[in-house]
C-alpha cells in the first residue's frame, strides 16, 4: 500500500516538476503527510508551502475478491498462490499554500496530471523511487471522488 502512495507520489512529482521547468531534483511540491496535523508545528513545517497527498481511507474491493488460491499447470500438478488483494485506497490531495493563486496553481496540475493519465502500474512507470520493491506487483486505477 505504500508502495502504491510512493509511486504516485513520484509520478506527480515529475509531472509538476516539468510542468514548471524544474529540473528534478529540486524540492518537491507533493509531499506524503497527514493533512490534518497542520496545527501540529513540528509536522506542520514539513507541509508548508506544498501539496499534501494523506490516506483518508483504505478498504477492500469485496466484489473482485473470489480468486482461486490454486493454479492448475499443464502436467496437473496444482501449485498455491496467494490471490491478489484489490484495495480502494481514498487519497487527499490538499493544497497548503500561503498565496492562494499557487494553491489554485497546484490543484489544478494536480487534475490535470490524473486526467492525463489514471493507469499506474510498475511496469509501465518511468523514475521509479528505490524504494519501491521490485517484486511489488502494483497496478493502480485512479477515479475522482466527490
Amino acid at each position: 500500500m505504500i508502495d502504491a502512495l510512493t509511486l504516485v507520489l513520484s509520478q506527480l512529482n515529475q509531472y509538476i516538476h516539468y510542468a514548471d521547468g524544474n529540473p528534478v531534483g529540486t524540492v518537491d511540491p507533493v509531499v506524503l503527510g497527514n493533512i490534518s496535523q497542520l496545527d501540529n508545528n513540528n509536522i506542520s513545517n514539513d507541509l508548508e508551502n506544498k501539496v499534501v497527498l494523506t490516506l483518508v481511507n483504505l478498504g477492500e474491493e469485496s466484489a473482485l475478491k473470489n480468486n482461486e488460491p490454486y493454479t492448475r499447470t499443464v502436467t496437473g500438478k496444482v501449485n498455491y498462490r496467494n490471490p491478489p488483494i484489490y484495495l480502494i485506497l481514498s487519497m487527499l490531495f490538499s493544497a497548503n499554500y500561503t498565496n492562494y493563486d499557487t494553491a489554485l496553481k497546484r490543484l489544478t496540475q494536480v487534475l490535470t496530471f490524473f486526467q492525463g493519465r489514471n493507469n499506474f502500474n510498475l511496469g509501465g512507470s518511468s523514475g521509479i523511487p528505490q524504494s519501491i520493491s521490485p517484486a511489488a506487483d502494483i497496478s493502480l486505477r485512479m477515479d475522482l471522488m466527490s
